[in-house]
């Protein structure tokens, strides 16, 4: 009686073997965040940043030009984008986007609203959408594993405060963004992230190509960063 009841209990305890193996081989959305942070630098290293310079040359519908992009914690923002001899800026004060395009007419500074103003303010978060992201309200689902060109990645789904959607897939080997995927109104844009590298102690992608409507619409091609550097408050601020 004993050794049929041990047999009957044998299919029950494979069961919750299996159930405890695929939890140990599917990590949590805390998890696939943690080694996230850790593939890129650590919590405590890429805290102790406070300013990034970088510099790239950039592409965007066959018009090639060089961009300068200044960051401050904990959002503030300034990007020079130089065509020929134009030079657009985008900037972020922490509290009002704005612009400079001579390209539109004038060489006065405007306040942007609307969608590109919210794009503004979103490109201005020092660390990005994972870093501390419960402490920003953001809320981090995981959506299941999917392949990008042929490497298997977690697809998660961050929804924010004021309800703007992203989607990140992070590279299940290196831990590493490979897409984001912001959803608007007027339809997605993904940015495909690539060419990984360390700049003292922290990891940033070099190369960035943006996707819209499926086409490769701009990239982008990282030639110097600078961390910490010293930079005056004013820079951030709209001209007057």
């Amino acid at each position: 009686m004993r050794r049929r009841s041990m047999l009957a209990l044998l299919p029950a305890l494979a069961v919750l073997l299996a159930g405890h193996a695929a939890t140990a081989q599917s990590p949590t959305v805390d998890e696939i965040i943690a080694r996230n942070i850790e593939a890129k630098g650590g919590m405590a290293r890429i805290q102790d940043v406070e300013s990034i310079r970088q510099t790239a040359q950039f592409t965007v519908q066959g018009i090639v030009g060089e961009l300068t992009v200044y960051s401050m914690r904990p959002n503030l923002m300034r990007q020079e984008m130089r065509v020929g001899s134009e030079t657009i800026i985008n900037g972020f004060d922490g509290e009002t986007p704005w612009m400079v395009n001579p390209m539109s007419g004038t060489s006065q500074a405007t306040v942007v609203t609307g969608p590109q103003a919210e794009m503004i303010r979103r490109s201005a978060a020092f660390d990005g959408p994972l870093v501390n992201h419960k402490a920003r309200n953001i809320t981090a689902t995981l959506e299941g594993a999917e392949t990008i060109d042929g490497r298997p990645t977690h697809h998660l789904r961050l929804t924010h405060p004021d309800g703007q959607v992203q989607h990140i897939y992070i590279d299940q080997e290196t831990a590493l963004e490979t897409r984001i995927v912001s959803e608007a109104p007027e339809g997605s844009v993904e940015q495909r992230l690539s060419d990984f590298r360390q700049v003292d102690g922290v990891t940033l992608p070099f190369a960035v190509q943006v996707v819209t409507g499926g086409t490769v619409t701009g990239s982008m091609k990282v030639q110097q960063v600078e961390l910490n550097p010293s930079f005056d408050v004013s820079l951030f601020r709209i001209p007057r």
